[in-house]
């Protein structure tokens, strides 16, 4: 049986995205069928060694909301509205500008002849939410495509339901999840005998206080770290 896992959001959070790829090699899945759904940089402290990580890995990937803003910031990408600069941007070397610029916005894969768009937002546009209450843009959505399946990223929060004939998956986030739970979240997506996805959601344990230590030593906002430890017991 064909098997993937959907990664999303690492958010520049090196510790859980090395925590994740060690999981992933321990349910023996390759990293060419490892996809990237977006974001991997923004509110975490290593966003060069995040995106060199992924590179390095040859991990396909589809960019982000956060990914096109730095860009933007940096004048990679045209933009219609005036975005300034902030940390992340400005610690963005040359090797990792050329990697995200290059990043399609959208990728479809044949799964064993079952079809999966990804999208970091929504088909609609790439920081548009999908939530689980979202029925009616689901709805909306499963009438004008024509795949099988919608894989997202962008609120965080992990998606498994059904709306009409299309599916839709989210597989939550790498580095900075939301809900309730500090682990990084991830998901594997197996294709059945019946030509269906079946999804199993991963919650990976990391050293959140590295991260927190990191960020403290940055311009970023306190608020970064204090995120990521808020859920913790």
């Amino acid at each position: 049986m064909k098997k993937v896992a959907l990664i999303s959001d690492v958010h520049g959070n090196l510790q859980a995205l090395e925590s994740v790829l060690k999981d992933l090699g321990a349910m023996n899945i390759p990293r060419t069928d490892t996809y990237c759904l977006g974001d991997v940089i923004g509110y975490g402290p290593f966003p060069n060694e995040v995106v060199a990580l992924i590179e390095a890995e040859a991990i396909p990937m589809i960019l982000g909301n956060h990914d096109e803003a730095r860009l933007q910031m940096l004048g990679d990408l045209p933009s219609d509205v005036d975005r300034p600069m902030d940390w992340t941007a400005d610690q963005l070397n040359d090797q990792s500008r050329a990697f995200l610029k290059a990043l399609p916005t959208e990728m479809v894969l044949d799964l064993d002849g079952v079809s999966l768009l990804l999208t970091h937002g929504s088909p609609n546009h790439i920081a548009e939410y999908i939530y689980e209450e979202d029925r009616d843009l689901m709805a909306q959505l499963a009438q004008e495509t024509t795949y099988d399946y919608i894989a997202t990223g962008h609120t965080h929060l992990t998606l498994d339901t059904q709306s009409g004939k299309t599916g839709f998956i989210n597989p939550g986030s790498v580095g900075r999840p939301k809900g309730g739970d500090w682990r990084a979240s991830y998901c594997i997506v197996t294709v059945t005998a019946d030509k269906t996805l079946e999804v199993t959601f991963r919650k990976v344990a990391y050293d959140v206080d590295a991260v927190v230590a990191a960020i403290e030593k940055t311009d970023l906002p306190a608020s970064n770290g204090a995120f990521l430890v808020k859920d913790r017991k």
